[in-house]
């Protein structure tokens, strides 16, 4: 029967990769006819039984290992407003190149693709994207979202794993196979990747304005950190910003959410560091239009799509101004020219799918 080759698969994955094996073992396995393959929400692993008879064992061990990936990589705690398709598919690409390097042997036919070898769901997801999709290749397995409450009781399970537990899980299991000798890299590089949090942009963001803050220590605000040990250091202490420069790349490749979201931060973060002004800059090949805000006035960004990229005119029309801004935080798809590094810092924010860096200064990236 199809439910025992599926037990003595995962047997068989415990004793060949433990990692995957002793994951494998936190997941409750339920038959499911009127599902099409497998799928898994971090609890529970179903599997259609047709489907899986028509497996080899080999292949079966395999498509647990990756229902296994699926959740050691957080894919059904990190979807959020993304469309479950396409998520689903950039996952399954991101994984199954991993599985192939370390020997599994994928049912004919998954979803395969070596331009997305080494990428995280995240980018892969924001390539798919960027165009149309006809593919012939069909998901082994299925991404579900995690259940937001205990799932079915007959499952085998009261309580639903959540992120933070697979997050422990997958590092207790690393921690095991590397002090074994048997971890492999490739896995836990990809486990690693996903850890970041996509928010990092975030504080990437924040730090980089307040790295470009003016400041000075002073006696009258001593550093708190070592008053209790009786130790008096003088305090750091930060002016107001000064005058803060925005770029926006209008050629038209600028996703709307992405400058929005990018918006709200960004806001924050000034609204805290309160600068004397702000100048935002729209330019594609040329500037078109230049606006001013001053100190706590909201500041609202748009992407108006026109021509091309070019990077320069933003520079020479900020080397005409009297007195250079504290700093540039440039918003662009980074399909531009190369102009000469400025002296104030830099910071080039794009997207998730945009692989490449700024010709100078710092590069961020937003998840969409």
């Amino acid at each position: 029967m199809i439910n025992k080759r599926i037990t003595a698969a995962r047997t068989r994955l415990f004793l060949d990769s433990p990692w995957f094996g002793s994951l494998a073992m936190r997941l409750a396995i339920v038959e499911e006819p009127s599902i099409q393959t497998f799928d898994v929400d971090g609890t529970t692993m179903r599997y259609n039984p047709v489907f899986a008879d028509s497996l080899s064992d080999a292949e079966i061990t395999a498509v647990i290992a990756h229902e296994v990936m699926h959740c050691a990589l957080l894919h059904m705690y990190r979807r959020g407003t993304r469309d479950a398709q396409q998520w689903n598919e950039a996952t399954d690409y991101a994984i199954n190149s991993e599985l192939v390097k370390s020997g599994f042997k994928l049912p004919q036919g998954a979803l395969l693709d070596s331009q997305y070898a080494g990428l995280s769901a995240d980018v892969i997801y924001a390539r798919l994207g960027k165009k149309p999709q006809n593919n012939p290749q069909q998901s082994t397995g299925s991404v579900l979202d995690a259940p937001v409450a205990s799932p079915n009781a007959g499952n085998g399970q009261s309580t639903a794993m959540s992120e933070s537990d697979w997050k422990i899980a997958a590092e207790q299991a690393t921690a095991v196979s590397k002090a074994r000798g048997d971890m492999l890299g490739g896995i836990e590089t990809a486990i690693k990747s996903a850890r970041k949090d996509v928010a990092d942009w975030k504080t990437i963001l924040r730090e980089f304005v307040e790295h470009t803050t003016p400041s000075d220590y002073s006696w009258l605000h001593p550093n708190r950190r070592y008053v209790a040990q009786g130790i008096y250091l003088p305090g750091v202490t930060r002016e107001n910003l000064g005058h803060v420069a925005i770029a926006v790349d209008t050629s038209g490749s600028i996703d709307e959410s992405l400058l929005a979201s990018f918006s709200t931060e960004l806001n924050g973060i000034l609204g805290e560091a309160k600068p004397e002004r702000v100048t935002v800059l729209y330019c594609d090949t040329k500037v078109n239009r230049v606006e001013e805000y001053t100190q706590d006035e909201e500041i609202n960004m748009r992407a108006v799509g026109r021509g091309g990229t070019r990077f320069t005119p933003v520079f020479e029309a900020i080397a005409q101004w009297e007195v250079p801004p504290v700093c540039l935080i440039y918003f662009t798809d980074l399909d531009g020219d190369n102009p000469s590094e400025p002296d104030y810092p830099t910071l080039w924010v794009t997207s998730l799918a945009v692989t490449g860096n700024g010709p100078f200064g710092q590069t961020v990236r937003i998840a969409d």
